[in-house]
């Protein structure tokens, strides 16, 4: 197979048009009465240079469903099949050990089966008998076409030119008697196609082969596969999934223990740069360390330790704070870390996730195990509409291609299933738009659905083949959805949720009356809170409660720009995050032709070039 590939590839560079040239292509067909043509092929070619031979490849896919077949090939010398697919059989001419010069000459025989006519009132012969992939032009052809019985002449078109073109410009055709029809073209440019049509009574062709279009069973299972895994989602949703909606009052205190980084790690199951940042202030709150403006850029700050973390940090926040000290340098302030020293600190940032992601195992859990197995297997239901949807595409040539279409599909679940739940995990606690989670929800939906419309229209599919499409991209959209939503907050979750809520509720709502005591009671009211507003995304909201108040600056900053104004300590957490993501973070988080061809006019008229049967073309090697 690798070896077909290789050749494959190397024969589909074209020669140039100066290293050989087809002199002479001829063809005589016999149409049987079973629709199925014997073709004598003969190919009159000069090597320029030392060459091996010619190729051929003869189309035998077709959008409709429709597969012809080939039979009984032999040739006036060696030959192999180097490949063989869904929608063309490439052959090659010569010996690999052997090169020539000079005039060459190849005759091909094969019979071809396209069928059993589908038209209805009609029967027809619809052929390309020069197709768009030859790579030099043909410099004269000639045809001759016999029936097994009288055709009528005033049925018989001829159309040449590019795809879908009408034109008979060049075409010189006339009957041998009632039953043969003989053609000739002067040349046929690269990219050019030669189309015969040919209308024959209803019923012309008998006893040929029954070709069974598939497509309507396909879809009708992929319809009701979609259906199917959507109720039973449905159905264990309501059973396993569905969560018991949050009961909480305002606390003007965050949940006793809880850091921001756990805090944004509920929010949304991950540990991101916001929630380091917010770290930074919590620490600074406590003591532990200093931040101060560096230099004239805007952006750029040291921190430096000022005590040691203590015995009652959760481990994760000791390796934390731990890990982002190692990474400084002493001075005579003690150790102090510049946005420089930053560059391995992505490493353990990420195991700061890991760790942070083990704290919450066990009976701090915070989803009930049977809803997590009830999302697997709401997944694993996305498969079979998937198999049924990429059999309405494949049903006639089963293999890679469906597999392939099951792998793209799948992948599209798992990132709608990803993003939904990120963005759903993040519903409660950042207090996400309604519309926008909608909006941003159904996204990945629309952009399959646009990829789905650019696959059909390429491919020329059927309608059922995009209705089959539409259906299973809108149900594993669905299905998605409710795997989003399937795992069950556990009891010690529910009550950390409603704590935070509660918390959240107060930032955000908190009246003014109600804070002007608190700052009376605690004039760095607003400095306490900031590293849980950050995490939350109320940094700004909270900043602005204090606007026009006049506030002392805290111990932990240091900087010949600092202002009494929260709303300054809010674009400082800003400035600093953005920069703190950039240098900290882990960096995670033929012109037309598509192997389809048309085969079949489906229409009464000339048709046009390149829209029946057989064509390809061919080249050297």
């Amino acid at each position: 197979m690798l070896a077909a590939a290789c050749l494959f590839a190397v024969l589909a560079l074209p020669l140039s048009a100066a290293d050989y040239a087809i002199r002479e292509f001829n063809a005589d067909i016999v149409v049987g009465r079973d629709a199925v043509l014997d073709i004598n092929e003969t190919v009159k070619a000069e090597f320029f240079r030392p060459l091996h031979g010619i190729f051929r490849e003869i189309p035998i896919g077709y959008y409709n469903g429709k597969r012809a077949i080939v039979s009984d090939l032999s040739a006036s010398g060696p030959f192999e099949i180097y490949d063989s697919g869904k929608n063309y059989i490439r052959l090659r001419f010569g010996e690999e050990a052997v090169v020539l010069t000079g005039p060459q000459e190849y005759a091909l025989h094969y019979r071809y089966d396209v069928g059993a006519d589908t038209n209805e009132g009609y029967d027809e012969l619809y052929y390309n008998l020069v197709g768009e992939g030859w790579q030099v032009t043909l410099e004269s052809c000639t045809f001759r076409i016999k029936f097994p019985s009288a055709v009528d002449s005033s049925s018989i078109w001829f159309t040449r030119g590019e795809y879908r073109s009408v034109s008979q410009d060049g075409v010189s055709w006339h009957m041998e008697g009632a039953d043969t029809i003989v053609a000739q073209v002067a040349s046929m440019r690269p990219g050019e196609e030669l189309t015969v049509r040919v209308q024959l009574p209803d019923g012309y062709y008998a006893g040929a082969r029954e070709i069974v279009n598939k497509t309507p069973l396909f879809f009708s299972l992929t319809a009701a596969s979609c259906l199917a895994a959507l109720g039973i989602a449905v159905v264990l949703w309501m059973r396993f999934g569905k969560d018991a909606v949050p009961v909480f009052y305002a606390e003007s205190t965050p949940p006793e223990g809880m850091t921001p980084m756990q805090m944004g790690y509920l929010a949304d199951g991950v540990v991101d740069s916001k929630d380091i940042t917010s770290m930074l202030f919590y620490w600074a709150d406590k003591g532990l360390l200093r931040i101060s403006k560096q230099g004239k850029r805007k952006n750029s700050f040291a921190f430096t330790k000022l005590e040691d973390i203590g015995p009652e940090a959760l481990e994760t926040e000791r390796y934390l704070f731990d890990s982002f000290f190692d990474c400084g340098k002493t001075g005579a302030d003690g150790v102090v870390v510049t946005e420089k020293n930053l560059a391995g600190f992505a490493e353990k940032a990420e195991r700061t996730k890991l760790k942070i992601a083990s704290y919450y195992k066990g009976e701090r859990r915070l989803y009930d195990t049977k809803s997590n197995m009830a999302q697997g297997l709401c997944l694993l239901l996305g498969l079979f509409p998937l198999f049924f949807c990429a059999m309405t595409f494949t049903w006639d040539y089963p293999g890679a291609l469906t597999i392939v279409l099951m792998g793209v599909g799948f992948v599209f679940l798992l990132v709608q299933y990803g993003f939904m739940s990120w963005l759903f995990g993040r519903w409660y606690v950042m207090k996400t738009s309604r519309g926008l989670a909608f909006a941003f929800a159904c996204l990945p939906t629309v952009l399959m659905l646009v990829l789905v419309f650019i696959i059909n229209d390429a491919a020329q599919s059927l309608a059922l083949q995009m209705a089959g499409s539409l259906f299973t991209v809108l149900g594993l959209g669905a299905l998605a959805f409710f795997c989003s939503i399937m795992t069950r907050r556990s009891p010690y979750a529910q009550k950390l949720l409603e704590q935070v809520l509660g918390y959240r509720e107060f930032l955000d709502k908190v009246e003014m009356d109600k804070l002007k005591m608190m700052i009376e009671e605690d004039p760095e009211v607003y400095y306490h809170n900031l590293s849980y507003a950050i995490v939350l995304g109320l940094d700004d909201e909270w900043a602005r409660k204090f606007s026009g108040m006049m506030m002392e600056p805290p111990e932990w900053y240091a900087g010949n720009d600092f202002a009494l104004n929260a709303l300054f300590y809010s674009s400082l957490a800003r400035s600093w995050n953005d920069r703190f993501q950039v240098t900290a973070m882990p960096k995670s988080s033929s012109s037309r032709s598509t192997g389809m061809r048309f085969g079949g006019s489906s229409f009464g008229g000339s048709g046009f070039s390149g829209g029946g049967f057989g064509g390809g073309g061919g080249g050297a090697w």
